[in-house]
């Protein structure tokens, strides 16, 4: 017999599942089906005709995903180059302005949140 505590474990862990997942049925759906309009529940034809141009057709999409790739490992580069450095400077030592550094290093995370809600904000 299943303990109490372990079955509202399954239980929420079986729903956060399929409110994550969920959404991603008509999306699938959608690129299965050949026509497929709002009023039907499901398409009446199913066709892969979407995924063989995507994958096989002349999308260009591995040449850009390959691209993509390859920035992302030359940014990712740079910034270890960059970075590394500059958090062993900050943390051994102390010298004036130090914390404009420190504001300019966590510009980048903390300015899109503050932007998002002052858009917010002026909206509502």
């Amino acid at each position: 017999m299943m303990k109490p505590q372990m079955f509202i474990k399954i239980s929420l862990s079986l729903l956060v599942f399929l409110l994550m997942f969920l959404p991603f049925i008509p999306l699938v759906l959608s690129s299965l089906s050949f026509g497929w309009q709002w009023p039907e529940i499901l398409p009446d034809a199913i066709s892969l005709r979407a995924w063989d141009y995507v994958l096989f057709g002349s999308s260009g999409t591995w040449q850009a995903v390959g691209v993509s790739l390859l920035i992302a490992l030359i940014v990712t580069v740079i910034n270890i180059l960059l970075a590394v450095p500059a958090a062993n400077a900050l943390v051994r030592n102390s010298f004036r302005g130090k914390w404009i550094m420190e504001a300019i290093i966590f510009a980048p995370i903390i300015i899109p949140p503050f932007v998002a809600v002052m858009g917010i904000h002026l909206t509502f």
